[in-house]
């Protein structure tokens, strides 16, 4: 691990990214498992408030700021679009980078720790006394600093595959470069605001008594966060399976003039869907709904990998279906996010729950998969095990549907999100959305036995 961390080629850099995150999906997919076994049933109570507060707010940050931007950004960008690649554009930068990740991550695994150390029943993680010395002190300043290391080091990482793709300008014209290039600045300056934002909440001191939970780990840029984060895996993820298919099949995407256009467009609708964005939204044509168009997009540049794959011998089917699974589960997030965001009500129940979910970590799980299928040869030179990925694929996207779907349906019947406790209404669908999580789960276990099982053997030869 240590010679991956000065890493001189793309390869190398890549999986030292994918290790480090590696760590962190385990540690949050645990995490979020052990949530769903104590929702499973009212009244089960065998977590400690404090300690169902602490994972509920641990597995969320983490899974999306050691998990999901860092695999978006440097790890799957190297990954597909530099593996055959020995040099690496600006190598001290991406090194600092790496490092400075894996610093973060130490620093929040601490934080973490040090806020469970401490926790009863009137405290989480994230809150404390105003004034109050001692550990919950200790513990926010290292989550404080652990995420603010993480997010200059992902920024740093930005900046580092933005060089690399320059570096190669056939690569900044292509389609993939249309994609990740702009989730890449986006990414910048997403991160150095968040950045700036924890600065001036921490010279600000405490938060007032009577602050809600999060009040601590709260920002002005949170809401900008969401949309910002949302709309940054979406972009990423279209250039990593452009990528991705192109290095699976061997050969150019078909209609390659096509397919810019298309990336181009879903580029520009997705940044008009930015706040910041409003005033240039206003001039569109009244009933011009960006969100469908950015489904629609998606469908079409779909149809062109579709193709592209169908050219590859033998037929790439894992990737294909990753493909589909992409494309699927975003649309559903979009239909259900016309409901969400006619009914501010729903904010606060289950449905946002799996909306999030839905939009950011399933529909971005399978690009993950897509690159990893692809791109694995080049990693360890050797194939994954055809029957484990039909186990993992299936098992994975039945699953995610018997996890989040029940979850709408809790929205809609009021039941409050953050809460390990609930009437017996909500029951029968908490014990299906439980029994959904355990039904991923085998998806995740088959995909990690599949992974070291490959790597042992070429160990092993």
């Amino acid at each position: 691990m240590i010679g991956i961390m000065g890493a001189k080629s793309h390869r190398s850099l890549a999986f030292g990214w994918l290790w480090l995150t590696g760590v962190a999906a385990v540690f949050g997919l645990v995490l979020s498992f052990i949530m769903r076994l104590e929702l499973a049933g009212p009244g089960l109570g065998w977590m400690a408030p404090a300690f169902y507060n602490a994972v509920l707010l641990g597995h969320g940050r983490l899974l999306m700021l050691f998990v999901l931007l860092p695999l978006a950004i440097p790890a799957l960008g190297h990954l597909t679009m530099f593996a055959g690649d020995k040099a690496i554009a600006p190598p001290m930068l991406s090194n600092l980078a790496l490092w400075g990740f894996a610093l973060g991550l130490g620093l929040w695994f601490a934080a973490f720790l040090a806020g469970l150390a401490v926790a009863d029943a009137n405290a989480g993680w994230a809150l404390y006394s105003p004034g109050e010395e001692g550990t919950w002190t200790v513990a926010l300043t290292l989550l404080k600093s652990g995420e603010g290391v993480a997010m200059l080091a992902l920024a740093l990482g930005a900046v580092g595959l933005i060089g690399s793709i320059l570096a190669h300008q056939r690569l900044a014209t292509s389609p993939e470069g249309l994609a990740i290039l702009p989730a890449c600045g986006l990414a910048v300056v997403l991160l150095l605001a968040r950045v700036w934002d924890m600065f001036l909440h921490l010279r600000g001191g405490l938060p007032e008594e009577g602050a809600p939970p999060d009040m601590a780990i709260a920002s002005p840029s949170d809401p900008l966060l969401q949309v910002a984060s949302a709309l940054l895996l979406l972009l990423a993820g279209v250039g990593i399976l452009h990528a991705a298919v192109q290095r699976v099949t061997g050969r150019d995407l078909v209609v390659v003039p096509l397919a810019s256009v298309l990336t181009a467009a879903l580029v520009v609708c997705g940044l008009l869907t930015l706040p910041v964005a409003a005033p240039l939204v206003s001039l569109l044509p009244a009933g011009v709904q960006l969100g469908a168009v950015i489904v629609v997009l998606l469908l079409a540049l779909g149809v062109i990998w579709f193709i592209t794959l169908l050219t590859a011998r033998p037929f790439a089917w894992p990737v294909a279906l990753c493909v589909l699974g992409l494309i699927a589960f975003y649309a559903l997030t979009y239909v259900n996010a016309r409901e969400q965001a006619a009914d501010p009500f729903l904010q606060e129940t289950h449905y946002v729950v799996a909306y999030g979910h839905l939009h950011s970590f399933v529909s971005f799980a399978f690009v993950v998969f897509a690159a990893l299928y692809a791109c694995f040869p080049a990693l360890t030179r050797d194939w994954l095990s055809s029957a484990l990925a039909a186990v993992h694929l299936v098992s994975f996207s039945v699953g995610a549907v018997i996890t989040f779907v029940p979850q709408f349906f809790l929205g809609l019947q009021g039941m409050p999100r953050r809460y390990a406790d609930y009437p017996d209404v909500f029951a029968t669908w908490n014990l299906v959305s439980s029994i959904g999580s355990g039904v991923m789960m085998v998806g995740l276990v088959a995909f990690a036995v599949m992974v070291i099982r490959a790597r042992m053997t070429i160990i092993s030869s």
